[in-house]
């Protein structure tokens, strides 16, 4: 799989690229961010509290019945890679639970959830309900999100693959996209067929 690029100027079209019997298929590298609501308070998607009376309504570890399958169950021997902002790297409520991730953006062995945009600490903020929900579990912290919450499907793709090999029982991607992409369903695909959970 290659990754070609175009001046920011120079229109392109798909199928020149099928005009070459070498090519199998092809598509756009879509670039998605986080959703915006009209008022532009970014923090909609993830900013839920706990029972503090400045989030009322929202203790969501007793709306989903958390202690009943914390009884049973607490991420014993479980890796989960978390495909997002990062993480900050020495939060007190994460250190002991992080394992070595990757940041896919700068190409470097840390994944620090970085200052200053909307998106930021929103890596953080998933890997905090992980360790809560799963405290014996592992968290891999892998950055395909930059701080404004953009990615492009490529790299969510070659991070799906680079967690696996990397030993990732589970992948969660707390994020989405607003096209289909081929080299994302291969990824995904992939990690199924290789056991990995994906959320």
């Amino acid at each position: 799989i290659y990754l070609l690029q175009t001046d920011n100027d120079e229109e392109f079209e798909l199928s020149q690229l099928f005009q070459d019997n070498r090519v199998q298929w092809a598509e756009l590298n879509y670039i998605n961010g986080i959703p915006r609501n009209p008022e532009g308070d970014p923090y909609r998607t993830w900013k839920w509290g706990g029972p503090d009376q400045d989030y009322v309504n929202q203790g969501a570890f007793a709306q989903v019945n958390l202690a009943p399958a914390q009884s049973k169950y607490q991420g014993d021997g479980i890796r989960i890679a978390v495909l997002d902002t990062g993480v900050a790297l020495t939060h007190t409520a994460l250190i002991t639970h992080l394992v070595q991730g990757w940041d896919m953006i700068q190409d470097d062995n840390t994944p620090q959830d970085e200052c200053c945009g909307p998106g930021q600490g929103h890596g953080t903020h998933v890997s905090g309900i992980i360790a809560a929900i799963a405290p014996h579990s592992e968290i891999m912290p892998v950055r395909v999100l930059d701080s404004y919450g953009r990615g492009n499907t490529f790299v969510l793709a070659y991070a799906i693959e680079w967690a696996v090999k990397n030993g990732a029982d589970v992948i969660n991607l707390s994020l989405g996209a607003d096209f289909d992409s081929s080299v994302l369903s291969d990824a995904v695909a992939g990690a199924v067929d290789a056991g990995v959970v994906v959320v």
